[in-house]
C-alpha cells in the first residue's frame, strides 16, 4: 500500500497571522451528537481523490458485517468490518501488513480513520493515524437509518497528538458542481450592498460587503452577522443552527496564501492546527479542511477563499464539530457561491498608508502588586515603526520579576528579560472592515496582516489600542 496512505504527514506550521484570531476556539464547548447508521447505509462506492490519483472504496452487505475493496493504482486490497452503534471498525489487508480503520458516514460520504497495528501488541498505532474523506458516488444511502447513538468507541487511534497529522493525500470535504462555483464579477458594489460596519448587525439575506476590498456575500437563511469586538472578527452565526462562520476579506492577496494564513490563524498555544492536505485550487476558488484539537475537544474546519479579477479576495472559515462536519462545509459553500467580486477602491487602505507613513505605533503595560510575602512586576511594551520610504522596523521587550520574602528578612528573587526585533517592507490594503497592515519581513518569506481599526479617535491593531506619534527611527 502506498506511503501517503499509511504514515502521516508532517502539520503544517507557520508564524504569519491574519485577522482572524485563536481566542475563538478556547471558548467553544460543543455538543457530541453523532448519527448511528444501518449496514445498509454504508453499502455502496467512494472515491478519495488524492495527488496521485483516485482511490476507490466499495463496501457491501455480507449478513450483518461489510466487506469490500481498495483499489489503489489498479491494486485491490480487501476489507472486512463490523457494525456497532458508534460506526464501523475493522482491518484491510494490504497483502504485507494489516490496518486498522474505523468509518462513520457524513451526510453521503464516509469519513474513515485508518492506522497500523503495532506488531507486537497487535493494536492500532496512533502515531501512524490519518483521516480521510471518501466522497460517495452513484446513489445516496436509503433514507430513515438515523437515530441517537452515543459518540465513537474512542478506540485509540484519532490523530489526537499535535505530530500525528493527515497523510499528504487527504482531500477536503465535497466540490460542489462546477455551476455552483462562485464566479459572479461586476464592475462595482451589487445593488443592494449594505457595508460592513463594527456595531452593525445584518440579518439573514442580507448582501454585506466591503467596495474597498471589492468584495460582497450574502448571509444565509437562519443565520445572522456582525463583528464580534471580543474576538475581532467579522461572524455569521446562528441562535438555532450548528457551527459557526468568520468572514474576511483583502484588496490584494493571492488566493493559495489566503486560504493557509486564515486557516493558520487558528493555531495557538492551546490548540493544534493539523491540514487535511494541500488546499484544492481550482479556477478562482480554493478550499482546505482542517482538524483543530483544542482544549474542548476536537473541532472541524472548513475554509473556501473566492478571488477576482483585480487579485481581491473573499475568505469564508466554517467551524464546528466533528459531527457537523458535513452541515458546516455545505453552510460555507453556500455563503462563498454568493460572493459577488469587482474592483476594489482601496480607500480606506490607501488613506491608512498615507496617514501612518512615518508614524510609530506604541503599546505598553506594566503591572506591578505586592504583600507582605511577595512582589510581582511585569512589564513590556512594543514598537513598530512605518517610514515613508516602504520600511518598518518592529521591536518588543518584556521584563517578569518575582520576589519572595523570607521570615527572618532573607527571601529569593527570580527575573526573566525577552526582547525581539524585525525589519522588512510594509504595505497597506483594504479588508472587509477597512485598512489591513501587511508586513514582510527581510528574514522570512511569508507576511503578517494586522487588521486596523479606529473608534474615538483610538488606533486598535488586532483588537488592541496603541499610541500612534512620529517615529523617531525614520528621519
Amino acid at each position: 500500500m502506498r506511503t501517503d496512505l499509511a504514515i502521516p504527514a508532517a502539520p503544517l506550521r507557520g508564524t504569519a497571522r491574519f485577522v482572524l484570531g485563536a481566542a475563538l476556539l478556547t471558548a467553544l464547548c460543543w455538543p457530541t451528537q453523532v448519527a448511528a447508521q444501518s449496514a445498509e447505509a454504508y453499502a455502496g462506492t467512494y472515491v478519495l481523490h488524492t495527488n496521485s490519483g483516485p482511490i476507490t472504496l466499495t463496501l457491501e452487505l455480507a449478513g450483518a458485517s461489510l466487506v469490500g475493496q481498495l483499489v489503489l493504482d489498479g491494486q485491490r486490497y480487501e476489507l472486512e468490518g463490523d457494525l456497532d452503534s458508534e460506526g464501523v471498525y475493522g482491518v484491510i489487508w494490504t497483502g504485507q501488513e494489516s490496518l486498522y480503520f474505523e468509518a462513520d458516514l457524513m451526510g453521503q460520504n464516509l469519513y474513515m480513520i485508518m492506522a497500523q497495528l503495532d506488531p507486537f501488541t497487535g493494536a492500532p498505532d496512533p502515531a501512524t493515524a490519518g483521516e480521510y474523506l471518501f466522497l460517495r458516488t452513484g446513489s445516496a444511502p436509503p433514507a430513515g437509518t438515523a437515530g441517537a447513538a452515543p459518540p465513537r468507541r474512542g478506540a485509540g487511534i484519532q490523530p489526537s497528538a499535535p505530530d500525528a497529522a493527515p497523510p499528504s493525500g487527504a482531500t477536503a470535504p465535497p466540490t460542489p458542481p462546477e455551476s455552483a462555483l462562485p464566479s459572479a464579477m461586476s464592475a462595482g458594489p451589487p445593488a443592494g450592498m449594505r457595508t460592513a460596519q463594527v456595531g452593525q448587525r445584518y440579518e439573514s439575506g442580507s448582501l454585506v460587503g466591503s467596495a474597498d476590498a471589492g468584495v460582497a456575500f450574502t448571509v444565509p437563511p437562519d443565520y445572522y452577522a456582525g463583528y464580534h469586538p471580543q474576538e475581532h472578527m467579522f461572524m455569521i452565526v446562528s441562535d438555532t443552527r450548528p457551527g459557526l462562520l468568520a468572514v474576511e476579506a483583502l484588496s490584494h492577496m493571492d488566493l493559495r496564501s489566503a486560504v493557509t494564513q486564515l486557516g493558520r490563524s487558528f493555531q495557538s498555544g492551546e490548540t493544534t492546527l493539523l491540514p487535511q492536505g494541500e488546499p484544492d485550487i481550482r479556477g478562482n476558488v480554493a478550499r482546505a479542511n482542517f482538524t483543530v484539537h483544542s482544549a474542548n475537544g476536537t473541532l472541524a474546519l472548513y475554509v473556501m477563499g473566492v478571488a477576482g479579477d483585480h487579485d481581491n479576495v473573499l475568505i469564508v472559515a466554517g467551524l464546528g464539530a466533528p459531527q457537523e462536519r458535513s452541515e458546516v462545509t455545505n453552510l460555507v459553500e453556500q455563503v462563498a457561491a454568493s460572493a459577488a467580486l469587482f474592483a476594489p477602491t482601496e480607500v480606506s487602505g490607501s488613506t491608512a498608508a498615507g496617514r501612518l507613513a512615518g508614524a510609530q505605533l506604541y503599546r505598553s503595560s506594566s503591572h506591578s502588586e505586592a504583600d507582605s510575602n511577595s512582589g510581582v512586576i511585569d512589564d513590556s511594551s512594543t514598537e513598530l515603526h512605518l517610514c515613508a520610504d516602504g520600511s518598518y522596523a518592529y521591536a518588543s521587550r518584556s521584563h517578569f520579576s518575582v520576589s519572595v520574602y523570607g521570615m527572618a528578612g532573607g527571601g529569593a528573587t527570580g527575573s526573566n528579560s525577552s526582547s525581539e526585533e524585525d525589519q522588512g517592507s510594509w504595505t497597506m490594503a483594504s479588508g472587509l472592515l477597512g485598512p489591513v497592515l501587511v508586513l514582510r519581513s527581510d528574514w522570512g518569506d511569508e507576511a503578517t496582516f494586522l487588521s486596523l481599526l479606529e473608534a474615538q479617535g483610538t488606533l486598535y491593531v488586532e483588537g488592541l489600542p496603541v499610541m500612534v506619534s512620529s517615529s523617531p527611527r525614520c528621519g
